[in-house]
């Protein structure tokens, strides 16, 4: 939507993680498929910004954030 174009512009952590979240809902609606591509998105842009260096930041258990976590 609308939003997008300002997390894209926050970099990749920011867009993967906005994917991840897309995919969540629209799981959590029923729509697999469109879910599976927001995620596989996600995978795709954070695979990009791991090979390009980019660090991302790691949930800390129970604190109620999930995040991308890089590996590698």
């Amino acid at each position: 939507g609308e939003a997008y174009p300002v997390f894209e512009a926050e970099g990749p952590v920011m867009t993967a993680m906005a994917d991840q979240d897309r995919a969540e809902v629209l799981m959590a609606a029923g729509l697999h498929e469109q879910g599976a591509a927001a995620l596989a998105a996600s995978w795709a842009t954070a695979g990009r910004a791991s090979a390009a260096g980019v660090t991302f930041p790691t949930a800390t258990p129970g604190s109620g954030c999930g995040t991308i976590r890089s590996h590698g």
